[in-house]
């Protein structure tokens, strides 16, 4: 089968493949399976060990005696609660999940909105659309610092046509013990339960080959046995409800018979190796040709990410949890405190020797306080004929033991007091609680960095599948609710407006039937997605682990940036400020950082005032200055008329006479306005002064 046939298979490969070969590749399956779980076979049963432990599984006991103390020291639980309340809001500190970073330069801000644009659509996947993320995130912590190891399966639903990324427990997920990294271990069998309705529509939505379901033989695994003790559950029966366990195992096949392994996704049933689903975990754009145009490299689609606690020191890809670190002092508190009881119980409760001379009832006799018993014998005999049992008190020693336990495990587990909430004391300064809190937070610190570094893996992978799957209707509601009617281009205006009437009306509706609609203006958008994945981060800061470190930082950036707020964002300052407060509804408190104008400086407002007068002055002295000139040329005009009339007639005379009038009229009104300016700008002056 070709390479380029098998990717234009668009269902299952299983369907097309012969017999023969589906049993060797379900044989194969199993197989490598068995070989993975049984490399990891002791690490199985230290973690259901550590299991019970967390748990406090209580088992009977016959031994010093039947009904001996029975105390389960809650010292793993402690220590995994600890971490767990700790970790959590450190890596999701509240609803901003995913960020976005913008890399290089950004003159026309346009990375800037497709950053926003990514990290608003993809905390709505998160925290909105798949509902489970947080629930699962939540467990997945729990589990990994018992354990020591969990991982996250990031894909496509089909059924749900969703992306979804679920939490996958460790004994679920069946790796070769000493695999360098789950990239680079050949084969990850995630183990599936379904039950018969779940196997019967798969079959008949085409998901999986069509096969005989029998009854499956019911297999657990070491830590799901020590999981059922504490909750009390047994083995189900054979009643034919019980789950089919199936093998999905991503693992490399050559179905195209060039000697080079492609890899696929194989899921098979458990009990008879037969194959139900064979599907591609690559694309197009996966493959490297080289020589030939034969393959030379195929870059497999990674599901699955893994959240570690402590590496583990013999290098599997198990990591070491909390469960194993703290197993057997645990174990070794439980004895002590209970061979202390025990030892109580001995002291308060007496027993011994009675001479067969001494005529009692032998066997248990029990008193109330204030009662006297009446005996066949004399209170000297009784005295020699009972012999009390020789023991001693609970011994001071092996409390001072239980009390050094304890401490080491919770140094191991940072659970100190002062990490579980209590008051150090009254007379501890605040700076040194302070200083004494951060260096207990540094373990949390270190592991909360790997997390971080899983999380940042997780998301890359949900933001590739975005940029194959996405709905761009759903991206363009969330990102963008408000539609905007597509514009036509303003060279096709231009055009549009040289036209004729007539013909630019028709022309123009040929244009708004080739553009698209607006319910179809978010596939512009799918773009966003094809981007480096390395820009995807969390939102979280993996240095700090506790509230009081959020807030100090915020503080300390508030406090810097009033300093210099020409330098500064304010507005993110003090965003980031109410944050860490955990105010909730910033976007109700806040205004857009569009809306806000930025506060006046009242000497700069006074300075403008004075440079607008001054101007006001200026154009008022420029009239004034026109207007004497005009008034001084008309004196002359007259004065020369005057001089030139003295010879003349009486109506000449006349004439002059209103010529002057006229002057003498134009001067005043000159005169008037210049006053009255002087007064206006006499008070504008005054008021300035006042301001």
């Amino acid at each position: 089968m070709k390479i380029e046939k098998i990717l234009s298979i668009n269902g299952n490969i299983a369907d097309e493949l012969d017999e023969d070969k589906l049993v060797e590749i379900g044989h194969k399956v199993v197989d490598g399976f068995d070989s993975d779980k049984e490399s990891r076979s002791q690490w199985e049963e230290r973690n259901a060990d550590a299991l019970r432990l967390a748990l406090q599984v209580r088992k009977e006991k016959s031994f010093p005696w039947p009904g001996a103390a029975n105390v389960k020291y809650p010292l793993v639980t402690i220590a995994c609660m600890q971490f767990s309340s700790r970790a959590y809001p450190a890596l999701i500190p509240n609803t901003k999940i995913v960020k976005h970073r913008v890399v290089g330069n950004d003159a026309t801000g346009e990375k800037q909105k497709r950053a926003l644009r990514v990290s608003e659509y993809m905390n709505y996947q998160l925290t909105v659309e798949d509902e489970s993320w947080e629930d699962d995130m939540d467990r997945l912590i729990m589990s990994e610092s018992l354990l020591g190891t969990a991982f996250k399966k990031t894909y496509f639903d089909d059924t749900k046509q969703q992306s979804i990324s679920e939490m996958v427990t460790a004994d679920n997920l069946v790796l070769d013990y000493f695999a360098r990294s789950v990239e680079e271990a050949r084969r990850k069998t995630h183990v599936l339960y379904y039950h018969k309705n779940t196997m019967i529509e798969k079959m008949r939505l085409g998901s999986f080959s069509e096969c005989k379901l029998e009854a499956d033989e019911y297999e657990t695994t070491p830590i799901q046995d020590a999981a059922d003790e504490a909750q009390g559950k047994t083995p189900p029966l054979e009643t034919g409800d019980d789950p089919f366990t199936l093998l999905e195992q991503h693992c490399w096949l050559d179905l195209d018979e060039d000697g080079y392994e492609e890899p696929y996704v194989v899921t098979v049933l458990a009990s008879n190796a037969k194959v139900l689903r064979i599907r591609p975990r690559f694309f197009d754009e996966n493959i490297t040709y080289g020589r030939g145009g034969k393959i030379a490299k195929i870059e497999a689609v990674e599901m699955f990410t893994k959240f570690g606690f402590i590496p583990s020191p013999d290098g599997s890809i198990y990591d070491v949890g909390l469960g194993v670190l703290l197993g057997p002092i645990n174990e070794s508190v439980n004895t002590i405190i209970n061979q202390l009881i025990d030892a109580g119980t001995l002291s308060n409760l007496q027993s011994g020797f009675i001479a067969k001379g001494i005529r009692v009832k032998n066997g248990r006799m029990s008193f109330v306080p204030g009662e006297w018993k009446s005996v066949n014998s004399t209170g000297d005999d009784l005295r020699k004929g009972i012999v009390p049992l020789p023991v001693r008190d609970p011994s001071q020693v092996l409390f001072q033991l239980l009390g050094m336990l304890i401490d080491g495990g919770q140094k191991i587990g940072a659970a100190s007091d002062m990490m579980t909430g209590e008051s150090p004391g009254q007379n501890q300064p605040a700076t040194t609680t302070m200083a004494v809190l951060e260096q207990g937070l540094k373990v949390y610190s270190t592991i909360i960095k790997r997390n971080h570094r899983a999380l940042t893996s997780e998301f890359r992978k949900l933001y590739k599948l975005n940029g194959l799957y996405l709905n761009p209707e759903q991206y363009y509601e969330v990102i963008d609710p408000e539609p905007v009617a597509p514009q036509i281009p303003p060279e096709i205006q231009q055009q549009l407006q040289q036209m004729p009437p007539e013909q630019q009306q028709q022309a123009l509706q040929q244009i708004q039937q080739q553009m698209p609609k607006q319910e179809d203006r978010g596939v512009a958008y799918r773009v966003d997605f094809q981007g480096d994945p390395k820009d995807i981060a969390p939102a979280s800061d993996p240095n700090i682990v506790s509230d009081a470190q959020r807030l100090a930082k915020a503080e300390a950036q508030m406090q810097i940036a009033s300093q210099a707020p020409y330098m500064y964002n304010m507005y993110e300052v003090n965003r980031r400020y109410l944050e860490a407060l955990q105010v909730e509804g910033i976007s109700t408190i806040m205004l857009p950082e569009e809306q806000i104008q930025p506060p006046q400086d009242p000497k700069a407002v006074l300075e403008r005032e004075k440079f607008e007068h001054q101007k006001e002055m200026d154009q008022f002295n420029l009239e004034l200055s026109a207007q004497e000139t005009v008034v001084n040329m008309k004196k002359k005009i007259v004065d020369t008329q005057r001089s030139q009339a003295n010879a003349e007639n009486v109506g000449e005379k006349m004439q002059l006479e209103t010529a002057k009038y006229i002057v003498d009229t134009e001067l005043r009104r000159a005169e008037l306005i210049a006053k009255t300016l002087t007064e206006r700008n006499k008070i504008e002056s005054e008021e300035g002064r006042t301001k």
